[in-house]
């Protein structure tokens, strides 16, 4: 069976074949083991031709099962060498340690927990269409210096109550504080740009808009033991998990606790609340009005996706999903908030430039976990910058859909189309200092509005060429990530260690060479959950 796409770009017309054209079989089986690619380059050009493989499943699939170049041919105009060539690999990817390049100052953790009560019981058919004023209300009123009691995480694992004050009342928050550890976070510290104060503004400059692209916090739901009536948010500031130590430079600055909504647990604190460590807050400001937006929009995701559509009372949304969309949130609010390029999720770029077959469905619980982040974050910019900006990640937010099934409903695309657009957007990295145009046909992260909506929001275009390593921008092209370097022994071993492994939501782009006309693909026991297509750029 022979497959045919045809990429039409702007500024250049390209006719792209790949497929399977005259496979050859074993012997003896009859298993197909190479694929032949005949690839159409344009008369009098000099086009680098890609193989680029993709899993949109949720199933790792190891480097010997997904297949590697054997050799190729290139078009007779072209007087270079045409010896074998093999597929690019970082490495023979099981489990990759953490690279640290991210941000040189922090490694920032942003986290919904997720553990709640078994089973959501639902209340009657007519819960739901309840009037406002019959609404159960939780609504209490705080003045600053008023005294609660707070359950919180003093450890990764250890749930505690300590006693909080209300040290700020905003317009849509109060924030609280507990002086859990006295020498690194005395109340004397937080003044300024970093007082309690400025924590509400921030929060109160984004919460009305939030809930305009990401749903309400304040509606009633479809389950009879979660609360109602809440309109103010609680912002609990502490030391989170106990670690605060001086020159601290890695963990959660902060959570979202999903138990907190409900009414018969014994360890909720019945209210909505954001939770954010104290010395992150002294030590990473921005970061932490970033961490405001993230949070927030974990709880509304929660709130909106999960309590108000029963439909979803037996799915789960995954975590990849709830994290993309609280990442784009950042993204959104950036501007709003005067953060800066190295301390918003698209520092996070580094790690997807590095580690893009790790992919994003399958959350590790390691260092690994950081280049989900960036792999989430990467696919959730480019959906928006590609496929309608703000008005995009309303409609995957909003509707009653969660993760793969949202993003198809909201784009009219399948998601395997948009796994393919989404590896294509990294050859094309930068267009100099102008970016694409919306209708250039290309996508591209290096497009986006810098004027800002009626709103605020904007999603400005990102140059991945540079990025931030030890501080300083550092220039990185697609080239070089891609990377033409090719063993020269075609044994069928060595041939299996330059290929890849893709974890689920992962891809890879593998450099055939310049004008290479045919060229041909083993796979030997290549696995059904990889997906693979040629470009010619």
């Amino acid at each position: 069976m022979k497959k045919g796409f045809i990429f039409i770009e702007s500024a250049i017309i390209l006719f792209i074949f790949f497929g399977c054209s005259n496979p050859s079989s074993n012997t003896g089986g009859g298993n197909i083991t190479h694929l032949d690619f005949s690839v159409t380059i344009p008369e009098n050009s000099n086009k680098d031709v890609f193989l680029i493989k993709y899993n949109p499943s949720y199933n790792f699939v190891p480097y010997n099962k997904t297949g590697y170049v054997e050799n190729n041919q290139r078009a007779a105009t072209d007087s270079s060498d045409s010896s074998n060539s093999s597929d690019f690999s970082s490495s023979s990817y099981i489990k990759t340690s953490y690279d640290k390049r991210i941000n040189p100052n922090i490694d920032r953790l942003n986290s919904e927990i997720t553990k709640t009560h078994p089973l959501l019981p639902k209340t009657s058919a007519n819960s739901r269409n309840i009037l406002a004023s019959e609404t159960q209300t939780t609504e209490q009123t705080y003045t600053e210096d008023t005294k609660r009691d707070f359950y919180y995480f003093s450890s990764e694992n250890a749930v505690t109550l300590a006693e909080f004050t209300c040290k700020y009342v905003g317009k849509h928050c109060y924030v609280w504080f507990y002086d859990s550890n006295n020498k690194l976070t005395p109340e004397s510290s937080f003044k300024e740009e970093k007082s309690f104060k400025t924590l509400a503004e921030k929060f109160d400059s984004i919460c009305e808009t939030e809930q305009k692209y990401f749903g309400k916090h304040n509606q009633d739901t479809c389950y009879s033991n979660i609360i109602k009536g809440k309109e103010k948010i609680d912002i609990i500031v502490t030391d989170l998990e106990g670690d605060a130590k001086e020159g601290q430079n890695s963990g959660k600055f902060g959570y979202f606790y999903r138990v907190d909504t409900f009414t018969d647990i014994n360890t909720s604190n019945k209210t909505l609340a954001i939770y954010l460590d104290s010395y992150f807050y002294l030590k990473f400001p921005e970061e932490c009005y970033s961490t405001l937006v993230h949070e927030y929009n974990h709880l509304l995701n929660w709130i909106n996706k999960m309590l108000i559509h029963e439909v979803n009372n037996d799915k789960q949304m995954e975590t990849w999903f709830t994290e993309m969309l609280s990442m784009v949130a950042e993204d959104m609010f950036q501007d709003i908030l005067g953060i800066e390029d190295i301390n918003s999720p698209k520092s996070r770029l580094y790690q997807h430039l590095n580690g893009s077959y790790i992919g994003f469905k399958n959350w590790a619980d390691d260092d690994s976990v950081y280049y989900n982040y960036a792999n989430a974050y990467a696919f959730g910019a480019f959906l928006a910058r590609n496929y309608g900006g703000a008005e995009l990640i309303k409609k995957i937010a909003t509707s009653e859909y969660i993760n793969e099934e949202a993003i198809e409903k909201a784009t009219n695309k399948s998601f395997e189309e948009l796994m393919r657009n989404f590896a294509i957007s990294f050859l094309y990295p930068s267009n100099g200092e102008q970016p694409y145009s919306a209708n250039s046909g290309i996508f591209s992260l290096h497009k986006g509005d810098d004027q800002a909506n009626a709103d605020g929001i904007k999603f400005s275009p990102i140059d991945v060429t540079k990025l931030f390593e030890n501080g300083k921008p550092k220039i990185f092209y697609a080239q070089k990530y891609i990377s033409e370097d090719k063993p020269e022994n075609t044994d069928l071993q060595l041939q299996n260690y330059y290929t890849v492994s893709l974890d689920g939501g992962g891809f890879s782009i593998h450099y055939i060479g310049k004008n290479v006309t045919n060229f041909r693909l083993n796979v030997i026991d290549m696995s059904s959950d990889v997906k693979y297509f040629t470009y010619v750029q």
